[in-house]
């Protein structure tokens, strides 16, 4: 109960993903910054190809070396 209050009262939009790369739990911030319900983000693939991530300068960030992409694959917690 303690970690779901503070992880929606997160001013920072924040998902969790599972080791195939799916949104399995996002808070409210990050549903406003999607334009999108945390029911839509359920299930949700970093690989669908209707999804970009970028860097700060704008530049492709390749899903593979996202920093929790990687450790999802390796069995650790970031």
């Amino acid at each position: 109960q303690q970690f779901r209050s503070l992880f929606d009262g997160l001013e920072v939009g924040v998902v969790m993903q599972d080791a195939q790369d799916r949104i399995v739990v996002s808070n409210p911030a990050a549903a406003r910054m999607l334009g999108l319900t945390e029911a839509q983000l359920q299930g949700i693939s970093s690989r669908d190809p209707e999804w970009r991530l970028v860097r700060e300068d704008g530049t492709d960030f390749p899903l593979d070396e996202v920093p929790s992409v990687v450790a999802a694959r390796r069995g650790v917690q970031v």
